[in-house]
C-alpha cells in the first residue's frame, strides 16, 4: 500500500547519513550542541529516507496480496476472473503457485522548518516474490528486492544508499475478512559526501540494518460492479547505523559518529474502492491517514575529532506526525496468465510531500 499500508514515510530500510558539525579554518569545531544546517540535514534524512525505502517494500508486498483478493471478489460476484486466480473459492483469497514483480519510483520533498534546511529524496527500486497456498485460508509467501536512494540537501550534501530486502509475509481470509502479515530485513550501503557551512569537502561511509513488521487487517463490502474496504494497519520499524568516521578530504583525522539506534510505530486507517469495468480492466484509489507515534526528534552524537573525549549531540527536523494519503490505480489483464497493476500515490504533510509511482506483474505457473 503505498497502496498505503505503511508507508511509513520520509519511511525505508536504510538510513540516510548523518552530517557533522561545522569546519572552521580547515579544523573541527568543537563547540557544544552545535545545530549547524549541516547537522540537521542529516539526521532529518535518517527518518525522512529511512522510512520511506522500509514503507516502499511493504507496500509492494501488499499490494501483491491485495491483487489476489481482487481477482477472487470478482470470481465471487460471478463474473471472470482476472489473472491467476482462475477458481478461487468464495471462501479464500488463494489461488495456485504464482510468481510476482514490482518496480515502483518515489520521490520526496521535505520543507525548511525552524531555520533547520530541509531536503530532497529519489527512491527507484525492484521487489520479487512467490507464493503458495498451504490451507484453504491461508497463503504464506517470500520476497527480496534491491533499492538505490538518492537524497539532497541545500547546503550540496548527496548521500547514495544502496538497499538490498528480503523478507516473508502471509495472508489470512476467509469470508470477506482478510488479514496480512509481514516481517523484512534491509541492509543499507550508505555513502555520504557534503560541504560544510565554510566549504570544506567531507566524505563518509557507513552500513544500516532494518527490520520491519507489519500487519493490516481489512473488510470487504461487496456491490455489483464495485467493492468498499475499509481498513487498519500497523508498522514497526527498528534502524541500526554503524558507528562510522567523517573524512577531510584534504586532512586524515576523522569526525567520529557514534552508533544510531532508532524505531518508530506508524498506524494508517484508511478506504479501498475498487471498480470493475469488465474482466480486463479494473480501476483502483484509496484514501488514508497515517500517525507516527515516534514524536522525539532525530539526533546524532558525534566527536569533534578522532580520540577526543567530548562528544556534541544535534537535532533535526521534527517529521510531522500526520500524513494524508491518496492514490489511484487501474488493473489490466494482459492475457489469461499475466496481469499488470499500475499505482500512483500521493501523500501530504504540512511541510512534506511525497509521490510513488508502481508498476506491478504477476504470472500464473
Amino acid at each position: 500500500m503505498k497502496d498505503q499500508i505503511f508507508k511509513i514515510i520520509g519511511l525505508l530500510s536504510f538510513a540516510l547519513t548523518i552530517n557533522g558539525t561545522g569546519i572552521a579554518n580547515a579544523a573541527w569545531d568543537t563547540v557544544e550542541n552545535r545545530d549547524t544546517a549541516a547537522d540537521v540535514i542529516g539526521v532529518a534524512g535518517i527518518s525522512a529516507t529511512t522510512r520511506a525505502i522500509s514503507g516502499a517494500s511493504a507496500t509492494t508486498t501488499l499490494g501483491r496480496m491485495e491483487a489476489l483478493r481482487s481477482d477472487s471478489t470478482y470470481a465471487n460476484l460471478g463474473y471472470t476472473p482476472v489473472g491467476p486466480s482462475g477458481n478461487t473459492s468464495s471462501s479464500n483469497i488463494l489461488r495456485a503457485p504464482g510468481s510476482w514483480g514490482k518496480a515502483y519510483g518515489s520521490w520526496g520533498d521535505q520543507d525548511d522548518m525552524d531555520g533547520n534546511l530541509g531536503f530532497e529524496y529519489d527512491i527507484v527500486g525492484i521487489m520479487l516474490g512467490y507464493d503458495v497456498q498451504s490451507h484453504p485460508n491461508w497463503l504464506f509467501g517470500i520476497n527480496g528486492g534491491y533499492s538505490y536512494t538518492d537524497v539532497d540537501s541545500g547546503i550540496d550534501t548527496d548521500t547514495d544508499i544502496d538497499t538490498i530486502t528480503v523478507g516473508l509475509y502471509a495472508s489470512y481470509s476467509k469470508g470477506q475478512m482478510y488479514v496480512d502479515y509481514g516481517i523484512m530485513y534491509s541492509n543499507g550501503d550508505i555513502d555520504n559526501d557534503r560541504t560544510s557551512t565554510t566549504g570544506a569537502k567531507l566524505r563518509s561511509y557507513t552500513d544500516s540494518d532494518t527490520i520491519t513488521g507489519y500487519i493490516e487487517a481489512g473488510y470487504q463490502y461487496l456491490f455489483p460492479d464495485y467493492t468498499l474496504t475499509p481498513f487498519v494497519g500497523i508498522a514497526y520499524s527498528t534502524i541500526e547505523i554503524d558507528d562510522y568516521a567523517e573524512r577531510l578530504t584534504t586532512d586524515p583525522d576523522a569526525h567520529l559518529v557514534k552508533e544510531i539506534e532508532d524505531e518508530f510505530y506508524n498506524t494508517t486507517l484508511g478506504l479501498k474502492v475498487e471498480y470493475f469495468i469488465d474482466n480486463i480492466l479494473h480501476l483502483k484509489g484509496r484514501l488514508t491517514w497515517n500517525h507516527e507515534f515516534s514524536d522525539d526528534l532525530q539526533s546524532t552524537i558525534k566527536a569533534a575529532t578522532a580520540g577526543s573525549p567530548v562528544y556534541n549531540k544535534s537535532e533535526g527536523i521534527d517529521i510531522d506526525d500526520d500524513r494524508l494519503g491518496l492514490g489511484i490505480g487501474m488493473k489490466y489483464q494482459y492475457s489469461p496468465d499475466i496481469t499488470f497493476d499500475l499505482d500512483y500515490d500521493l501523500e501530504l504533510a504540512e511541510d512534506f510531500d511525497s509521490h510513488t509511482g508502481t508498476i506491478g506483474m504477476k504470472y500464473k505457473f
